[in-house]
């Protein structure tokens, strides 16, 4: 690392155990600061500059405590290079905490009085909602607060009780007394401690959390959202803290993210740091073995989870074919409930990459006894975000057979159905993936059509009736499916057992109403299968 002489305002480069003891500057960046480049020029044209009389001042603070050399993000740093700005990003924590002493520089901050006061200058400096402060107050182990003309405000165990109040970090934190472990604070509580938080970069978001969480990774600048995708998978080799699921967002927040609503699917992990917003209170309980999760090779990421399904308590989401999963986490913001906190996704599937479904929705669910555990594999993140314009016209119409004495009498999941003919809207965001109909005709004849429904690809094939009581277990029954699910195409043909009549399928694209549809095109056959059929 470099290091600035606080007398001679020169740099040197240290390594590993020659580093000698030294003090590190935090503070927000503002125009005018003195780069790299710059430092090591001619100081007299630096003269007058903010950025130039912001080292000084940390550097007369420093002489006067007795130090030689002091670290400066914005002239210790060449970040004109790619590699090492990489490594001093992924360094920056450890350098924060091995420093003796840091000086927070506050330049919205201009008087030393009152700083408990309801409207204080100390309480509204955006120092607290920076990105990367978060981990400049948390490393160091003695930190020191100066206004804007280096008169002190105080120590952060001085100020312990404000600084909860402003950030919401427990004071132990803040003080250093209790460690950042898993054990102490949740993976869901420290992303809350950041949710807030602003970035220049969005890619910071990310990078500015990974000391937090002791995780190292590559600087992919221009890599926008899926930074914080990375740093999350990181965060997953390192433990099996489930809370790293137990995050929701508003709707509001949902259409700034282009999401539909409300049963947009998105994968298990949160698309941004605002997501903990309200996940502070959120602990992690002990995962038994063969209870954790894995991550896979899928395309774009995934997660195996061997957890509870909980039947929804609701009878529109039930019917909706929707159900929770119960993570090995809890809230305890309402008193001392241990009640797990589940997540709303599809219907169970063997085999299928799993959803999560309703952002908005993160809530305790009692688990039924005995408990039903299933293997569940989910994408970590969608493989891309769907916006309203692709699914405007994004439809399926279902052809009617009533012409020839078929109807519909019954579907899985559960669908209101007008007449025969019928659509279903929003299909690269519904919240099923196994359609079921089915159809029953004159003479007992009958069948049922399975339509498979994924990312705006419709296959569909009929097969020979299922006979359906009033009370069945839909999960068991949909992953029957899952058996023929090889079989399904966009054009099919099935006969009766006695081969006496037949049904044709074929997906077509069309103009329904003026709208562009895909369409479930079904035509009976009726006579005896020919040996060309």
């Amino acid at each position: 690392m470099r290091l600035l002489d606080v007398e001679t305002l020169q740099l040197s480069e240290f390594f590993d155990s020659s580093v000698p003891p030294y003090v590190i500057l935090s503070h927000t960046w503002d125009k005018d600061e003195t780069s790299f480049q710059e430092i090591r020029s001619d100081h007299s044209t630096l003269k007058g500059k903010a950025g130039f009389e912001k080292i000084k001042g940390a550097c007369k603070i420093a002489q006067s405590d007795g130090f030689k050399y002091i670290w400066i993000d914005t002239c210790c740093i060449d970040k004109t290079s790619s590699a090492e700005l990489s490594e001093a990003i992924n360094s920056m924590f450890r350098w924060y905490k091995d420093a003796y002493v840091c000086y927070v520089f506050l330049s919205d901050v201009h008087t030393a009085s009152g700083p408990k006061d309801h409207d204080s200058q100390f309480r509204l400096s955006r120092w607290f909602m920076r990105g990367w402060t978060l981990q400049e107050l948390l490393a160091p182990r003695s930190l020191i607060f100066y206004t804007s003309f280096w008169e002190e405000l105080g120590t952060k165990c001085d100020l312990q009780g404000l600084i909860e109040e402003i950030t919401k970090i427990p004071s132990g934190v803040v003080e250093g007394w209790r460690p950042m472990t898993t054990y102490n604070y949740s993976i869901a509580q420290k992303m809350s401690w950041a949710a807030s938080r602003s970035t220049t970069r969005e890619e910071d978001r990310a990078y500015s959390l990974m000391g937090i969480f002791n995780v190292n990774m590559p600087m992919l600048y221009g890599e926008g959202r899926s930074a914080f995708r990375r740093l999350q998978e990181e965060i997953m080799k390192r433990g099996d803290d489930q809370s790293l699921f137990a995050w929701k967002l508003s709707q509001d927040q949902q259409r700034e993210f282009g999401w539909a609503e409300p049963y947009h699917l998105t994968g298990l992990l949160a698309p941004d740091p605002c997501a903990f917003a309200e996940s502070g209170s959120v602990i992690s309980l002990a995962t038994p073995d063969g209870e954790g999760f894995r991550t896979t090779n899928v395309a774009g990421g995934g997660i195996m989870l061997s957890l509870p399904l909980v039947p929804s308590p609701y009878e529109e989401e039930t019917d909706a074919g929707l159900s929770y999963v119960a993570l090995y986490c809890c809230d305890i913001s309402g008193g001392h409930s241990l009640s797990r906190l589940g997540i709303q996704v599809e219907d169970f599937l063997p085999n299928f990459i799993n959803y999560r479904v309703n952002a908005e929705i993160l809530r305790s669910v009692e688990i039924p006894r005995p408990v039903q555990r299933q293997m569940l594999h989910f994408m970590a993140s969608p493989g891309r975000d769907f916006d309203l314009e692709d699914r405007r016209d994004q439809r399926i119409w279902v052809d009617s057979l009533e012409r020839k004495g078929f109807r519909i009498e019954r579907t899985v999941p559960k669908l209101s159905l007008r007449d025969g003919n019928f659509t279903i809207h929003d299909i690269q965001q519904m919240d099923i993936r196994v359609l079921a109909l089915r159809y029953l005709g004159e003479g007992g004849r009958s069948f049922v059509l399975f339509i498979r429904i994924r990312g705006g690809t419709v296959l569909a094939k009929p097969f020979q009736d299922v006979l359906w009581e009033d009370e069945f277990d839909r999960w068991g029954f949909l992953a029957k499916y899952d058996k023929l699910s090889s079989q399904m195409t966009e054009r099919s043909r099935w006969y009766s057992e006695d081969s006496t009549w037949g049904v044709d399928v074929a997906i077509k694209r069309r103009l329904v109403d003026g709208e562009r549809c895909i369409c479930v095109c079904l035509e009976i056959i009726d006579g005896p299968r020919t040996k060309r059929q």
